[in-house]
């Protein structure tokens, strides 16, 4: 997982200027404008770019890959599938579930699972790799974590379950790298979550400026 680089300072930069540019959007300057989504995709895809073509990074090396597919879902249903089943039966106990008609299903999926790609990449392809130039994987793990959870305050719930998840998407990443993987993982398991468990404990999975 970690690639050589000469200068450290360079990679520490990289990591502040991507916090400080999803940072200042969450909290400050979301919906502002008409298209800010728009301007904060091509910010990010345009540093990202730089981030990799400068490290000769591929796609198969940020983990969009086939063969690691197996693996990673047999790693991943160890802890995934207990999860969801726990927390399909704690929204039962608290009889706040509340799922949409099935036809609704397919459309709110995909667009979790499409999110949840995006978050996984800016988690495991931009942020972990780079932290893991500079620590070693144990220590670059946590890190990443505490990064990953940062950008959900002030939502307790959220602080606390994205901090998990990032130790466990890591934890997948540094076996079997495979983004398609993890990003549907997170989609389901954002989908479970929201529509199981009640608003009060949630916050409708809500962060920064709009908590």
């Amino acid at each position: 997982m970690r690639t050589p680089d000469p200068d450290p300072r360079l990679v520490l930069g990289e990591l502040v200027l991507l916090t400080v540019l999803l940072s200042t959007y969450i909290w400050f300057w979301q919906d502002t404008f008409p298209g800010d989504a728009v301007v904060l995709g091509i910010a990010v895809a345009a540093l990202a770019a730089v981030v990799h073509l400068r490290r000769g990074e591929s796609l198969r090396d940020l983990g969009f890959r086939r063969d690691t597919l197996p693996r990673a879902a047999r790693l991943a249903s160890i802890v995934v599938v207990p999860a969801i089943l726990a927390v399909l039966l704690l929204g039962g106990m608290l009889e706040s579930l509340h799922f949409p008609a099935a036809s609704q299903w397919p459309p709110r999926l995909a667009g979790l699972v499409l999110f949840g790609l995006v978050q996984q990449y800016a988690l495991l392809a931009l942020f972990y790799r780079r932290i893991a130039e500079l620590l070693p994987a144990g220590r670059a793990t946590w890190v990443t974590a505490g990064v990953f959870a940062w950008f959900h305050v002030p939502n307790p719930f959220l602080i606390a379950v994205t901090f998990i998840g990032a130790l466990f998407a890591c934890w997948v990443y540094r076996r079997a790298p495979n983004l398609p993987l993890l990003g549907m993982v997170h989609g389901v398991v954002s989908f479970a979550l929201y529509y199981s468990l009640p608003r009060e404990l949630t916050f409708g999975l809500r962060v920064g400026a709009e908590f």
